[in-house]
């Protein structure tokens, strides 16, 4: 199917705005094309194809140089990274140290759960709301928690476990993004298990609409 030579093609570079406008086309296409044939729920949208979106979304908003780690040769493990430097000042001495910032990304098109893998290691971590990704429109959230800070280690993701508690003994912790009354609910409650209603001081929402229009 042409969406998958898109996908194909984003393995190997850089994909530009108009690439990535075609392949997500092309996607819900195929998509509506199966469900018309044999029904069911949407298809899951390529992770080649969410990286590459939110990093498209990531440089136009934050004018931030965000790379794809699987575009580099070889590829480096996760999802996204950016390099900067960093300058301290000490008495009258100017350090600059170069760092390397890895992101990570959670995809969703459903109220479903976001799994995470128990070693995954991330600086910060983008939510791609997909829910209404047929209509082309999309929202980005940025967490800029670590995977091993305090905040991040005691979300909970049942009512008697931690993220840490799982993670630690090797499952795959799974959560949802928002809360089971879905994206409008504001209100938090101690039942809540969602990282929105959990985190939601730290959860900045930095883009949505429709993504042609960004890309354009």
């Amino acid at each position: 199917m042409l969406h998958r030579i898109f996908i194909r093609k984003m393995a190997l570079r850089d994909p530009t705005p108009s690439a990535l406008i075609n392949a997500l086309h092309e996607t819900i296409r195929y998509d509506e094309y199966m469900n018309n044939v044999f029904g069911g729920r949407s298809m899951n949208l390529p992770q080649e194809l969410t990286e590459n979106l939110a990093i498209q979304i990531i440089r136009v908003v934050e004018g931030t140089d965000m790379k794809w780690c699987k575009s580099t040769q070889p590829p480096i493990p996760g999802d996204m990274y950016r390099d900067y430097c960093r300058v301290t000042y000490i008495r009258d001495e100017v350090n600059i140290t170069p760092v390397r910032e890895f992101n990570e990304l959670k995809f969703f098109s459903s109220m479903g759960p976001c799994t995470f893998g128990p070693t995954e290691k991330w600086d910060v971590i983008y939510f791609l709301d997909g829910l209404e990704y047929r209509n082309f429109n999309f929202k980005l959230y940025k967490i800029s928690l670590a995977n091993d800070s305090d905040e991040w280690k005691q979300l909970r993701v049942s009512r008697t476990q931690t993220f840490e508690d799982q993670a630690s003994n090797g499952r795959r912790p799974r959560i949802s993004f928002y809360s089971r009354s879905g994206p409008r609910r504001r209100r938090r409650t101690t039942s809540d298990i969602s990282i929105k209603g959990q985190l939601g001081e730290h959860c900045q929402l930095i883009w949505e609409g429709d993504i042609r229009h960004l890309c354009n």
